[in-house]
């Protein structure tokens, strides 16, 4: 089988079969797309040291000589499968499968040492360049020197295999967890993509947005997505990440689909708030907040010389409103920002500010984990304790009266504010909505 683009695919089997024609293994990820009868044998024990590839070529038509007496390679057999012994996640014993291309002296390219990558092939494992060569005159008895063989191994790519190297309380969560991610910009991007690497079951992309090639240079879509929906760029990326993760996506902007998006939002296990909108955001913590629905606000300055990152429901008590009192009151930290960091791109009718991802990236990473934190975290704890895992409000500064600096993280809590509308005796007269209620 055949997987990726034309020009460069990658080899990957995905039907074994034993020699009646059964099926005794198929792999579910990739669909069938180029199919061809290869001859397999398992090597249950390998010698151990240095194995060159046309070694591996003699022992494996050795033993499935062995096994099937009418098997025997000639001139027009040039490939062949042997399962060797491997491991899995959490080092497991497994098998894997080293595909062996063999190349008839005709055929071979001057110049070209044995073990070398075939034209317009990828090679997912390069044999010769862990097993070095053996010396000259240490050949095996009757190997012929005009066998030319390239080895490529087969790599387990099961959801297990993926998240083998992430902690256990990190993974154990994320299966069942589904989590909206709105605005796949230069934070929502990277943050959905963390998600799907580390198992994130169910990932819901929001943006009504087209990619611009001008925003390359810190937000995943490339070139090649030019006038795509970004959401179907974005998803695409986490796709090559994470096969197994189940995405849909949503490519009209929060508001514009008569409130049908909001069912899906509440239905979440969280929603990340990447949209850099405060419209958008007053929008969700509204709504949200009656179904206790968790919600995650990541926002950039300017510049990008700082960045907030907001938990809510806030263990402290407050909410979205408290938060924009207490900012008024300057009562919480305020992240710095260039003054002159506001941009509008010609042609683009949404203003934007200045900012590189090596800054941005810091606010998407600590949103991230902010995330992973929340998703496998026992919620009844912390209402309980008053403790978040980061705290609620998260000020990041990235740059001082002296210029740029080493990112510095402040965290809090986020109480309760007296004069908020939504707490104390004005709150019955208030909808979770935020508009008043009409008096009887």
């Amino acid at each position: 089988m055949s997987v990726g683009h034309a020009d460069n695919p990658v080899h990957a089997l995905v039907t074994l079969l034993d020699g009646d024609q059964h099926v005794l293994w198929a792999a579910g990820t990739f669909p069938l797309r180029v199919a061809a009868r290869v001859p397999w044998v398992r090597l249950p024990a390998l010698p151990p040291g240095p194995l060159h590839p046309s070694e591996l070529w003699h022992r494996g038509w050795a033993q499935l000589g062995a096994t099937v007496p009418a098997a025997t390679p000639d001139d027009r057999r040039e490939t062949l499968v042997l399962l060797v012994p491997s491991e899995r996640e959490r080092r497991r014993p497994h098998e894997d499968f080293l595909l062996l291309d063999r190349e008839a002296p005709e055929h071979r390219h001057e110049g070209r040492a044995e073990g070398a990558i075939a034209d317009n092939q990828l090679s997912l494992f390069d044999l010769s360049a862990l097993w070095p060569a053996p010396p000259a005159g240490s050949a095996p008895a009757g190997a012929r020197e005009d066998v030319w063989v390239t080895a490529r191994r087969g790599y387990a790519i099961g959801p297990g295999d993926l998240t083998a190297r992430l902690p256990d309380e990190v993974t154990r969560p994320m299966a069942d967890a589904t989590v909206t991610v709105i605005g796949v910009g230069a934070l929502g991007g990277p943050i959905a993509l963390e998600l799907a690497r580390a198992g994130v079951g169910a990932l819901r992309l929001v943006d009504g947005d087209t990619h611009d090639p001008a925003a390359n240079a810190r937000q995943l879509p490339g070139i090649r997505d030019a006038g795509e929906f970004k959401a179907l760029a974005v998803a695409t990326r986490l796709l090559e990440a994470n096969p197994h993760v189940r995405l849909t996506c949503g490519v009209r902007d929060l508001g514009a689909d008569d409130g049908r998006e909001l069912l899906r939002l509440l239905g979440s296990t969280l929603v990340v708030d990447a949209t850099a909108s405060p419209t958008v955001t007053r929008f969700l913590a509204a709504h949200l907040r009656p179904a206790g629905t968790p919600l995650l606000i990541a926002s950039a300055t300017p510049g990008g010389w700082g960045g907030t990152v907001v938990t809510l429901p806030a263990a402290g008590g407050g909410c979205w409103e408290c938060l924009q009192l207490h900012r008024a009151d300057r009562a919480v930290p305020w992240p710095p920002a260039r003054p002159d960091g506001d941009i509008t791109p010609v042609g683009c009718s949404h203003p934007t500010y200045i900012g590189s991802y090596p800054d941005l990236g810091h606010v998407a990473l600590q949103a991230a984990r902010t995330a992973l934190a929340l998703l496998s975290a026992d919620p009844a704890p912390r209402r309980a304790t008053g403790r978040a895992p980061f705290g609620d409000l998260q000020v990041l500064s990235l740059h001082g009266r002296g210029g740029p600096r080493h990112p510095r993280w402040r965290a809090r809590l986020l109480p309760v504010h007296p004069g908020c509308p939504l707490h104390g005796p004005r709150a019955a007269d208030v909808t979770p909505q935020g508009s008043a209620r009409q008096a009887p």
